[in-house]
């Protein structure tokens, strides 16, 4: 007993120097991707207070073991402490040497670690944990570490260098309870993508848990281009996130990769393997068509003419002191089907002398007719010709009614044209009548 008593003397004087470079800040890689980490070890209990009542002597944990020890090179000296986003919050265990073999396995021969209460019963084991919580830093509630460090040196600690094991952890929002954090489940993610006609391209990301079922967890979905540059974010519904490229260049190859980021603590973070795309590129070929379009093709003609026009009972203007009558020609139709280019069309009028119906010694020059010719509708291809007055020259000359040329989408004129009669004050009665012939050339 006296033997024991002497070692606990000497391992507590040690460890109180180490302890005191442990109130240095020092900085450490996050656990699984350090270089300097071995693996995870494990405690009893999982749970407890940070003010101690859980343990029997007021302190954090009753036990730590791993499945291997120190490695070659890190035995000089072992310790456990609390790390928060790489920087020691202090040591909970006084620390370990070689001649500490009496209170359980330190690893530091390389054995497999092991030490729990059990080893210095009736009283606490320092060696396994000392105190219910680190004094030299705030711990802020949610994620920290436990660390397991095996030294090079038996003198001096290093926290960038030096190996060590690592147990996730977390405390409460309250800051009253720690516990070892429960692994978030495996997350897989596959990506899919599909060319748009545009030259974008739709990507699809699915997000499945460790069962191989579309998760409903959220969080979400970043879109990579080849360079590893988030080109897009969506966030995960029914474990689907979809997300449209802008417009990419015809007939080139791009690869895409998606990375999911879960706000669960349940499902944890996976990203998928690449996806390569093929825009499609235009291509040309030309081909000559050619096509023989013979002349002559199409035609016009005149429809619509009345077969005859009875104007009203000439009468007597006593202004100019002739015998006067008006009336309309009716509507005459020219409708042209022939090629762009083809020569202008007319459509001309002549009128003979009148003769009377009984008495052909009656007659009156055909200079009394005239004619003011007008267009009907408004979608015509040609145009009305000049005003011609009765009793001057008349259309005893031949006097053009319309006139016009081929139009591309315009086939119809439909002309007209209102007839005037001008004879002398002194001409013969009767019953007078001339032959207005209409044209188109």
């Amino acid at each position: 007993m006296k033997n024991f008593s002497r070692k606990i003397a000497a391992v507590a004087v040690m460890g109180a120097v180490i302890l005191g470079s442990f109130s240095a800040v020092q900085a450490a890689s996050a656990a699984t991707t350090d270089s300097n980490y071995i693996g995870e070890f494990s405690i009893t209990p999982t749970t407890g207070k940070v003010d101690g009542s859980h343990h029997e002597f007021g302190n954090m944990i009753t036990s730590h073991s791993a499945a291997t020890g120190c490695p070659a090179g890190y035995r000089g000296m072992s310790g456990t402490f609390v790390f928060q986003d790489g920087v020691t919050k202090g040591p909970i265990a006084t620390a370990r040497k070689t001649d500490t073999t009496l209170y359980g396995s330190t690893g530091l021969d390389g054995s497999p670690i092991s030490a729990d209460q059990s080893y210095s019963l009736p009283t606490n084991n320092p060696f396994v944990s000392v105190r219910p919580w680190p004094t030299v830093g705030v711990v802020n509630p949610g994620a920290f570490e436990l660390r397991y460090y095996c030294f090079s040196l038996s003198t001096s600690v290093d926290y960038v260098n030096d190996k060590y094991y690592s147990l996730a952890m977390t405390l409460s929002a309250d800051s009253t309870t720690w516990s070892v954090a429960v692994p978030a489940a495996a997350s897989t993610t596959s990506l899919s993508a599909v060319s748009n006609s545009d030259s974008t391209v739709t990507l699809t990301a699915t997000v499945k848990d460790e069962n191989g079922v579309a998760t409903s967890a959220v969080g979400d979905v970043d879109f990579l281009d080849g360079t590893g540059t988030v080109i897009g974010t969506a966030a995960l519904s029914n474990g689907v996130a979809t997300f449209t490229t802008p417009v990419l260049a015809s007939g080139a190859s791009y690869t895409f990769t998606s990375r999911f980021g879960s706000t669960s603590a349940d499902l944890g973070d996976s990203a998928s393997t690449g996806f390569t795309v093929n825009i499609a590129g235009e291509t040309f070929a030309a081909t000559t068509v050619s096509v023989v379009v013979p002349s002559g093709i199409g035609g016009f003609s005149l429809t619509g003419v009345a077969s005859a026009v009875t104007l009203p009972t000439a009468a007597l203007d006593t202004v100019s002191n002739t015998l006067k009558s008006t009336g309309s020609l009716g509507s005459a139709v020219v409708t042209d089907t022939r090629q762009l280019g083809t020569i202008a069309w007319s459509l001309t009028g002549t009128a003979g002398d009148f003769v009377d119906a009984t008495d052909d010694t009656k007659v009156i020059d055909g200079k009394a007719l005239g004619w003011v010719p007008v267009l009907v509708g408004t979608d015509n291809a040609g145009v009305a010709g000049a005003s011609v007055a009765a009793a001057a020259t008349g259309l005893k000359v031949p006097s053009t009614l319309a006139t016009g040329s081929v139009v591309d989408g315009k086939l119809l004129t439909a002309t007209s044209a209102a007839l005037n009669f001008e004879a002398p004050a002194n001409t013969p009665s009767g019953s007078y009548s001339t032959t207005l012939t209409l044209t188109l050339i």
